[in-house]
Formats: C-alpha cells, structure tokens, sequence
C-alpha cells in the first residue's frame, strides 16, 4: 500500500460586505462612466481587504455589487475570499479501496474552516459592516502541463559474430537490429529514440541515441501561481487554462530530474544494456494549463 502524503486544501468563502460608492465629482467632465467609476472604488476597497487579510493567508477578488439604498449610495459588494491549508496524512483517509481521491476527517476539516471564517471576520470587523461570510467550497488540484523534453543515451554494446550471422553476414543489418531493439525498448516507456549509428561499427563500442519524449509532469496547487482565486467549482479546463496559472521553474526542473532518473532505472532493470551516458534536458513546454483534477471527495460529509 503506498503511503499517505500530505495534501494542499484551497477554501473558497463568498464575503458581502456594505459599502460606499460616491458620485462621481467630476460628472460626465472626465468622460468616465459611471460604471467605470464605481469599479475603480470596487477595486481600491478590494485592494484595502485584501492588505488586511493578506497577512493570514488570503486572496481576495471582487464579484459583483448590488444597491442597498440608492439615495444614500450604499451598496454590497461581494467578493470570493480563499485560502490554502496542509492538511497532514494522519487527518487524511480514502473513502474505500480503489478511490484516487481522499478525505479529510470531518472534525479537521469543520476546523479548518471555521478558523478561516473567524480570521475574516476578526480582521474586517473594525473597519467595515459585514454582512455574510459563507463557505462555498474546497478543492485539492493537481495541474498538469505538456513538457518537450530531450536528451542523449550512449550505450556500450558489442556486435558479435553470431548477431551478424543471424543477419545473413550483414553488419548494417545487425547494427539495424540492434537500434530497433533499443528502440522498441525505450518506446515503452515513452521515448522516442534516433540512432546516430546506422551502418558502421563505432571504434570505442559506445552507441548513442538522441532521445525525445512529450512528458506531462503533475504539481500540487502549492507549487504552481496564478488566480487560484479565480477558479470556480468543477471549471472547465479550457477556462482554468485563461487564468495564468503556472508551474514553478524549480518544481518543474526536479520533474526533469526525476524523468532522467526514472528512465536510467528502467534501462538498467528492464535490459543488459550497459549506459555510459545518459542525459535529459527540458526543451519547451506549452505555457497554457493541459488539464487539471481535483482529488478532494465530500470533504463536510462525515466518514460513513
């Protein structure tokens, strides 16, 4: 059974909070919209709840504004407020055997949240009315992306008199074999390979092949940026991938790492090749999200 690590859990909360939206002074003078207007006192009063509760973890994001009484220009302004959590292993279960997803223990989970609930509402209540804070969901994402990656394999390997024997006493076609075999071998585990040797006998006996793969390395939210804030419940990956969302170059560069590493393993297991050399290297990569998935199963139903 392959043991249990812990997971990243992002909570999203829908806050209301009344506010003020000011006439325009300057009327119809600066040519700006009321509506443009009063996005750009949405936006500061975004930007002031969000240095009060940025410090706690939080992202904020405005929603929408609905008018509470027009004559007074008193509004409410709603926003999705959300959060990142590591929830440990030993607060963590799979629903039953077979599940790819996991739960997080109801008394953890109810804890979690309700200590978020409290924090927005502790740092807020002093400076503005607030009219609702409601939890709406949690997700625990991977992200995956489309990685070009390329490398170099030497191998040290003798054609012997009986591999062109049963080539009918051609080296060429013995020398063919062999790549096909190396190849065929790699192929299984993804790699394409491209002989530099096709007809003569190296003098030193080492073999090399350029070495090519289309990888899909998966992050955990808490290695990937972007506007995670933005993200709505079970949204379509063609609208996550407008978001910004990003890997990290340091997280992406150990995926590369452990792709070299993982092909050096296999060839060493799975043949008697002997490898001099072995490289992998990142070539490109599609900067737009592949896909994505949530392994986050009914995290406030209790455990049945």
């Amino acid at each position: 059974m392959a043991e249990k690590s812990d997971k990243y859990v992002r909570f999203y909360f829908g806050v209301s909070i009344s506010c003020l939206i000011p006439q325009n002074p300057y009327g119809e003078r600066d040519h700006v919209p009321d509506e443009n207007w009063a996005n750009r006192c949405l936006e500061r009063l975004r930007a002031n709840i969000e240095a009060k509760i940025s410090k706690e973890g939080f992202e904020v994001a405005y929603r929408k504004h609905a008018t509470i009484n027009g004559a007074l220009r008193l509004y409410a302004a709603d926003f999705v407020v959300s959060a990142l959590h590591p929830f440990p292993a030993a607060q963590l279960f799979t629903p039953r055997k077979g599940f790819s997803g996991f739960k997080v223990r109801t008394k953890h989970f109810s804890k979690v949240k309700t200590i978020f609930e409290r924090k927005i509402a502790d740092s807020l209540k002093m400076d503005y009315v607030v009219n609702a804070i409601a939890y709406e969901y949690a997700a625990s994402r991977d992200f995956v992306w489309e990685v070009y990656l390329g490398g170099t394999l030497k191998i040290e390997h003798v054609i012997s008199p009986s591999d062109v024997s049963d080539s009918r006493g051609s080296v060429r076609t013995a020398i063919e074999y062999f790549n096909s075999e190396v190849a065929d071998l790699l192929q299984t585990h993804g790699w394409d390979a491209y002989p530099e040797t096709t007809s003569r006998r190296p003098r030193d006996g080492v073999y090399e092949f350029e070495l090519s793969q289309t990888f899909y390395p998966v992050f955990p939210e808490n290695l990937v940026f972007g506007n995670m804030i933005l993200m709505e419940k079970d949204m379509p990956q063609s609208e996550a991938s407008i978001l910004g969302i990003d890997c990290d170059d340091g997280s992406l560069a150990e995926a590369v790492s452990a792709a070299e590493d993982s092909l050096r393993y296999f060839i060493e297991l799975e043949s008697e090749y002997t490898v001099t050399e072995l490289t992998v290297e990142f070539v490109d990569y599609d900067e737009e999200l592949y896909d994505y998935s949530n392994e986050l199963i009914c995290p406030t139903e209790p455990r049945l």
